[in-house]
């Protein structure tokens, strides 16, 4: 592919030379305006126009290309279609365009701002979600990236977004010692492993390894040991929830003799995943679930989705019930509604990236489900007691 240097930004450089034939662009953006009504255009790493054209009269200045060689390598680092903003009030999403594990360039996509926040309620806006996934979708099926290396990625950030949290958690709750945060996460720990809510195992597991991760410093045998009785616990929590003992003991052995041999907290915490993923393998084959347990895949759902556009019906789906039953059984299991949950989890994911970035209130929006900015902030102030700048400005302070 030419280099692209930005000097040069009204030349376009052969999209075969990127990796698309030409005509092959041309049909993905003739599906992608079908289905959307919006423009689809190839870019270089650093955002300069390789195909396509966008709908922006200055398409081509440096703030555009900024944005959009911003959501092309975010999306690539993050595995998922990037949204970003740009400074001509337009919302852009972008996918990036690889050979092998070469970053070539990126397919965006973008809208004005008011299509996705639209003033007159009557107005039904832009599913932006709908229109990243789309894009994604395209991308893989006209083999225009590295869906395995997308889906390596995606999985890591989940890893690394619930370490981040147990940390935040852990400085705002003011530190304690190992013996203390194990006495209070263990029996969330257990009783997510019992319940086969393996996202959940997995955030109560972070918040134990920050603990042990603060507490033991640098002192290697001691994480150790208690990654030892993490094993040992996991292993019983999943007997105790019927799981095989046998299967269970054979991969305890295994574990514990690849624990000899490792040497780094990485390759410690790679060496937990697997086992609770291997403890939540071996639960799966359980009779059929109880309703405590459809009640947490309709959490884990959501949890996962808050900050899509989803609805009482797809929580349903994901508990494996109808949702005239799923409504009967969740607020007796989660103790609130489905809605008022929901709005809970899209205003804590709020407090996290107003606390942890510098997004566009409008983007922290998005990002957390909800498509109407002045609804966002009127839900924010019921459930935080303030607004989202005053939250943002208060963390910093």
């Amino acid at each position: 592919m030419p280099k692209d240097n930005g000097n040069n930004p009204g030349k376009q450089a052969p999209l075969a030379a990127v990796v698309l034939d030409p005509a092959v662009f041309r049909r993905m953006a003739a599906r992608y305006r079908e289905r959307w009504g919006l423009p689809l255009y190839a870019v270089a790493p650093a955002g300069a126009l390789l195909a396509g054209r966008p709908p922006c009269s200055k398409n081509d200045c440096d703030s555009c290309r900024a944005a959009r060689s911003l959501a092309v390598s975010e999306s690539l680092r993050w595995g998922e279609p990037a949204v970003e903003f740009c400074p001509r009030r337009r919302i852009l999403w972008a996918v990036p365009v690889m050979r092998n594990q070469e970053l070539l360039g990126g397919l965006v996509s973008e809208a004005e701002e008011s299509r996705v926040f639209p003033t007159d309620p009557a107005t039904p806006p832009l599913d932006v979600r709908g229109a990243c996934a789309d894009l994604l979708v395209l991308a893989e099926e006209f083999n225009a990236l590295n869906a395995a290396l997308l889906a390596a990625h995606r999985a890591r950030h989940g890893q690394e977004q619930l370490r981040a949290e147990a940390i935040h958690a852990w400085k705002a709750r003011g530190a304690d010692d190992m013996r203390e945060a194990w006495l209070r996460e263990e029996p969330a720990l257990i009783d997510a492993v019992r319940r086969g809510d393996a996202p959940e195992a997995r955030a109560a597991l972070n918040r134990v390894l920050v603990a042990i991760h603060f507490s033991a410093g640098r002192r290697f045998d001691v994480i150790k040991s208690y990654c030892m009785e993490l094993a040992v616990t996991l292993s019983r929590a999943a007997a105790e929830a019927g799981g095989s003992p046998a299967a269970l003991l054979g991969a305890n052995y295994e574990q514990m003799a690849a624990l000899s041999r490792l040497d780094s907290e990485e390759e410690l915490l790679a060496w937990l995943i697997d086992l609770l993923q291997r403890v939540m393998d071996n639960l799966a084959s359980r009779a059929a679930p109880d309703q405590s347990a459809q009640c947490a895949c309709a959490l884990r759902f959501m949890r996962e989705h808050c900050g899509e556009m989803i609805t009482r019906d797809d929580a349903a789906r994901a508990a494996g019930v109808s949702p005239s039953h799923f409504s009967r059984i969740f607020k007796r299991h989660a103790g609130r509604g489905f809605a008022d949950l929901l709005n809970q989890m899209r205003v804590n994911r709020a407090c996290e990236l107003l606390a942890r970035s510098d997004r566009e209130l409008c983007l922290v929006a998005l990002d957390c489900g909800f498509s109407d900015q002045s609804y966002f902030q009127k839900v924010f102030r019921r459930y935080a007691g303030q607004t989202p700048a005053r939250y943002r400005a208060a963390r910093r302070a």
